[in-house]
């Protein structure tokens, strides 16, 4: 990889990292209401789930959502029930003073990884994205501007 596909790369990236989507949310969210300790558990969750969308992308899922309409639609309905299901709970959730963070019922750091694990993992335009700047980054016939460069 040269050094100008490294840093369009990095840029793109870091551009899509601070535009703030369902993960950035939930994560500002969660890290608000439950401290500092929540922290580790919603950045391994998030790492991990970029990890299994970069991997569902370049085996091929991603190609599908991608020319598949009705699947991505399918999909991200599926995440809009996720998030509303999270919303709701965090909406019947009663508040208590003086606990610790992370002692409240159901938000153990297991809870917290699993919902930014679920939330990055299951984002459709994640798993496009990868397959859209990986292909077109990484493997020359794909890049984009170089097709119409001719």
């Amino acid at each position: 990889m040269t050094l100008e596909i490294w840093i369009t790369f990095v840029s793109v990236v870091f551009i899509f990292a601070i535009i703030p989507g369902p993960t950035v949310i939930l994560v500002l969210g969660q890290s608000i209401s439950h401290g500092k300790k929540s922290v580790i558990p919603l950045v391994s969750g998030v790492l991990i789930g970029d990890f299994v969308a970069m991997t569902l992308s370049l085996i091929g899922l991603g190609a599908v959502l991608a020319t598949s309409a009705t699947l991505f639609l399918i999909l991200k309905w599926f995440g809009v029930g996720y998030l509303v299901y999270l919303g709701i709970k965090v909406w019947r959730e009663v508040p208590q003073r003086d606990l610790p963070s992370l002692s409240a019922p159901g938000m153990s750091s297991a809870n917290l990884f699993k919902s930014s694990f679920l939330v990055t993992a299951l984002n459709p335009k994640d798993i496009v994205f990868f397959v859209a700047f990986f292909l077109s980054l990484l493997i020359p016939k794909y890049r984009l501007f170089h097709s119409y460069s001719y």
